[in-house]
């Protein structure tokens, strides 16, 4: 059966996963199991790599039976070494698997949950020939010294000594490990814009017993490359009290980065094309003007705000007089200019707070926030007089257009049907009355004409 890659909420990376399962080191994750009283009963396997299956002869779906199938008899003392291991940190244990006959250095990390992260390395060759001791520890060197990342050492106290930086040094920064024998050194190629912050994680890591730190800042290459680095470190006191060590493990994360950051750059243009789509759907592609759907909106909203008392407003509907003829005579193109110069008339011409929308066609309309009916009455006025005075330059020529305008007061109740209908009834009297006129319909009822 092939184990589980995946460790869930155990607090591996996916970079520990990576890591071990390329080096063929086992891993695993296991559960404390607590009956209501709160104490640990049982412990279960709940992922693990195919290492520990090949290692262990246990698979993941052992489950809540991994004691005993992993140690029979000693299923018992192995409950007690894990649940004291889940109260501490990162802790080292020898434990004997009955369901392959090897030993095991177990190294258990815990996190929230009651959950371990468990690292083994067989030693049952060193257990039984203690004359492979100095094998062992050269071979351990020999493996922090491939690490495809770089791994440190350092003791804080009682006395500062650094033991070591090895691990892929020259590979990730292109200089010799001497680079990294002290904190100076190492700071020497952090990048200027992340060397503050790295110099202030680094002191609060080497003062502080116990403290955890991981980190994301850019180095400098010798050959002046920036690159991408992650450093995960710890400050933890040694098993017999008397020193306190720093290690560490940084991990070239460029290429990641290079993957955010094409990542974030795609969304950052979608979301500028949503922008874009979204401001089309509201706008009058000729004009610039709100158009009809997003006109309703603005009405629909400062009717919600007059039920609730927060204020008044007008409306006006204007409409192009003899626009067809003007397109009949001059051609389209004159009559998109004449359309553009009314749009641009509006915007001009009235206040920022009024919002201007091409309706439809050749008719616009105009939203007087805050503005009572007579107010609104006399600006369309002026606005009418000021376009009927301003012809529209098309080429060389002008051309005088003038409009009508058909104008009213909302009302409480009112819904933008309703608005519209009383406007377009003003406007069309307008229209009969003569044209280039402005027809008002007060809250009152009452019909007012300016011409």
């Amino acid at each position: 059966m092939k184990a589980s890659r995946a460790v869930d909420g155990a607090g591996s990376t996916h970079v520990e996963t990576k890591l071990f399962e390329s080096l063929g080191i086992a891993h695993a994750v296991l559960s404390l199991i607590r009956d209501d009283a709160g104490d640990v009963r049982r412990v279960a396997l709940v992922a693990c790599n195919e290492p520990f299956v090949e290692q262990t002869s246990i698979t993941v779906d052992v489950g809540d039976r991994f004691l005993r199938e992993a140690f029979g008899v000693g299923a018992r003392t192995a409950l007690a070494e894990f649940v004291e291991a889940a109260q501490g940190d990162t802790k080292a244990l020898s434990h004997y698997y009955t369901s392959s006959g090897r030993w095991f250095a177990c190294y258990c990390r815990p996190s929230r949950d009651d959950r371990l992260t468990i690292v083994l390395i067989d030693v049952t060759a060193y257990r039984s020939d203690s004359a492979l001791g100095l094998q062992r520890e050269q071979a351990y060197r020999s493996f922090i010294e491939h690490l495809p990342m770089i791994a440190i050492l350092r003791v804080t106290a009682p006395q500062p000594v650094s033991l070591f930086s090895a691990g892929s040094f020259r590979e990730i920064t292109g200089y010799g490990p001497e680079q990294g024998s002290s904190s100076e050194t190492w700071l020497e190629i952090v990048h200027p814009d992340d060397l503050e912050r790295v110099r202030t994680a680094g002191e609060r890591l080497m003062s502080e017993p116990h403290h955890d730190s991981e980190i994301e800042y850019r180095i400098i290459r010798r050959d002046g490359d920036v690159r991408w680095v992650q450093s995960y470190d710890r400050h933890f006191t040694s098993d017999d009290g008397t020193m306190q060590i720093v290690q560490g493990l940084i991990l070239d994360i460029t290429d990641r980065k290079l993957q955010e950051q094409a990542l974030q750059q795609a969304n950052d243009r979608i979301q500028e094309q949503n922008q874009l789509l979204e401001q089309l759907a509201r706008t009058d592609a000729l004009t610039g003007l709100l158009n009809r759907r997003a006109m309703q909106e603005q009405l629909e909203r400062e009717l919600r705000l007059q039920s609730r008392g927060r204020g008044r407003f007008s409306v006006l509907l204007i409409d192009l007089d003899d626009f067809k003829g003007v397109n009949d005579r001059h051609g389209h193109r004159a009559g998109d200019r004449v359309l553009v110069h009314l749009a641009e008339t509006l915007e001009r011409q009235l206040r920022a707070s009024d919002v201007c929308s091409r309706w439809g066609g050749e008719e616009f309309m105009v939203l007087f926030t805050g503005t009572s009916g007579e107010a609104a009455l006399n600006v369309a006025t002026k606005l009418r007089i000021w376009f009927a005075g301003h012809p529209a330059e098309i080429d060389d020529q002008t051309l005088a257009v003038t409009f009508t305008g058909g104008l009213v007061e909302a009302t409480d109740g009112d819904a933008v049907d309703a608005l519209f209908a009383r406007a377009d009834t003003a406007l069309y009297q307008g229209k009969n009355a003569g044209r280039n006129r402005i027809v008002g319909i007060m809250s009152s009822g009452a019909t007012v004409e300016r011409a």
